[in-house]
């Protein structure tokens, strides 16, 4: 699989974390490279307020435990959305619903 500038971990030596005010602040690329969103994406996200970040020069760095959270409530409203969309097919097709949990 081809690497780009989008995804790709910083060269060895980069700033990877740094801490404001006890705040911990990981580099966007290193959580583009962990976590399968795009930096650009996740440095967008940041500018927009949904998740805590700074801006240090030219580079985003965002607080870890904010987009931790916002990985995870994006993991809940696809299975929410999963599960809607299984049951309208389920109806458009003649099958009855799955049982409830």
């Amino acid at each position: 699989m081809e690497s780009n500038n989008l995804t790709r971990e910083a060269p060895p030596g980069s700033l990877y974390h740094i801490d404001i005010d006890g705040v911990r602040y990981v580099a966007a690329g290193k959580l583009a490279a962990q976590s399968g969103y795009c930096r650009d994406y996740i440095a967008r996200l940041a500018r927009q307020h949904r998740i805590a970040g700074r801006k240090v020069g030219r580079h985003w760095f965002i607080e870890e435990k904010s987009f931790q959270e916002f990985c995870r409530e994006q993991e809940i409203e696809r299975e929410v959305r999963r599960r809607v969309l299984t049951i309208k097919r389920r109806l458009e097709w003649g099958i009855a619903p799955l049982p409830t949990d």
